[in-house]
C-alpha cells in the first residue's frame, strides 16, 4: 500500500474491469498516532472517509453492550472495560467475542452511541482535520460506516 493509502483507491478508479467500490473508508483508532489530522485531511483530498473512535474501536465495542460511558478516555480504561464486560478477550483482550456483533448487538450499539457522540464532542470532531485536538472522547464515527451499509443494503 502506498504512503497514505490512497493506491488501492486509485488503482480501483483506473480498472475498467472491476466493479467499483461505492465508498472506502480508513478505520482508525487515535491513541497511537502522532498527527491523526494530516491522515484526515489526507483521506479527504482523496475522496476517502476517515473513520476514528477516540481514544480506540473497543469504544464502538462497548456500544454494543451499554453506552460507552464519560469515564473512557484513554485505552487502558476501554481495553479494560471491553474485556470486563466480556466483549474482548485473547491476547491484550485484541480478540472480539464472536456474540458480540450480532445484528440486533449492532442497533443496540448505533443507539448508545448516540448518548455519547454528543452534539459539543461532534463539534471537536469536526475540527480533527484542521486543530489536531483530540478531547471529544468518548467518540466513535463507526455510526456512520453501518448507516451507509444499511441503506446501500436497502438499495441492492
Amino acid at each position: 500500500m502506498g504512503k497514505d493509502g490512497s493506491d488501492l483507491k486509485e488503482s480501483e478508479e483506473q480498472d475498467d474491469q472491476a466493479d467499483h467500490y461505492r465508498k472506502v473508508w480508513v478505520v482508525a483508532d487515535v491513541d497511537q498516532y502522532e498527527d491523526i489530522a494530516a491522515a484526515e485531511r489526507i483521506c479527504l483530498k482523496n475522496g476517502i472517509e476517515f473513520i476514528i473512535s477516540n481514544p480506540c474501536f473497543e469504544v464502538w465495542l462497548l456500544d454494543h453492550e451499554r453506552p460507552c460511558p464519560s469515564s473512557i478516555q484513554d485505552t487502558e480504561s476501554a481495553t479494560r472495560a471491553a474485556a470486563k464486560e466480556n466483549i474482548t478477550t485473547g491476547s491484550n483482550n485484541k480478540y472480539i467475542v464472536d456474540n458480540v456483533l450480532t445484528s440486533e448487538a449492532i442497533h443496540t450499539a448505533l443507539q448508545n452511541a448516540e448518548q455519547h457522540n454528543t452534539a459539543n464532542r461532534k463539534r471537536s470532531r469536526e475540527l480533527l482535520k484542521s486543530t489536531g485536538n483530540l478531547q471529544f472522547a468518548p467518540w466513535t464515527d463507526m455510526p456512520e460506516v453501518i448507516k451507509e451499509l444499511e441503506q446501500q443494503q436497502s438499495k441492492g
